[in-house]
């Protein structure tokens, strides 16, 4: 793979990308695909890592579950579990209300932010590997797990 050459200060910006859905799925699923590795600027080769980010975000969740650490704990693990991610080592916060969890894997991470009183969650997992984490299969495990009225699963390759 060659390096790519610095674009000039004075050339004209990139249009911004165009976030279309990539499926719309039932119960409210909305799932977005972003791949900005072609948008890269400087040195870049095959040795840096592939950076892929899946934030996935649900709405209409029981206030019970959202308040729950251990609830929250349990299913993050879950998705842990599933999606074969290495846990390191986790820490959890709790705020009033809602709380707050980091995972360290092996791949990299996994952190969360609860909000019981809006019935919101907002999950962030980032993996440091080729296979990463597939949205679609992410957000039909998030309907069974976290069972929201809507969500909206956006990957981002970098």
């Amino acid at each position: 793979m060659t390096p790519r050459a610095r674009r000039p200060e004075s050339a004209e910006p990139r249009p911004q990308a165009h976030l279309a859905p990539r499926r719309s799925l039932p119960h409210g699923k909305r799932i977005f695909d972003l791949n900005l590795s072609d948008r890269v600027e400087g040195v870049w080769d095959e040795n840096i890592p592939l950076v892929q980010q899946t934030i996935i975000e649900g709405v209409g969740i029981s206030a019970d579950t959202l308040s729950d650490k251990e609830v929250l704990e349990r299913l993050c693990d879950e998705l842990c579990r599933t999606f074969q991610l290495t846990l390191v080592e986790s820490h959890f916060h709790t705020f009033d209300p809602g709380i707050s969890g980091v995972y360290i894997l092996g791949e990299s991470h996994l952190a969360f932010h609860s909000w019981p009183e809006k019935g919101y969650i907002n999950i962030d997992i980032v993996t440091c590997h080729k296979r990463g984490v597939d949205p679609v299969r992410l957000a039909d495990l998030f309907v069974e797990l976290f069972n929201p009225t809507s969500l909206r699963c956006h990957k981002i390759y970098f």
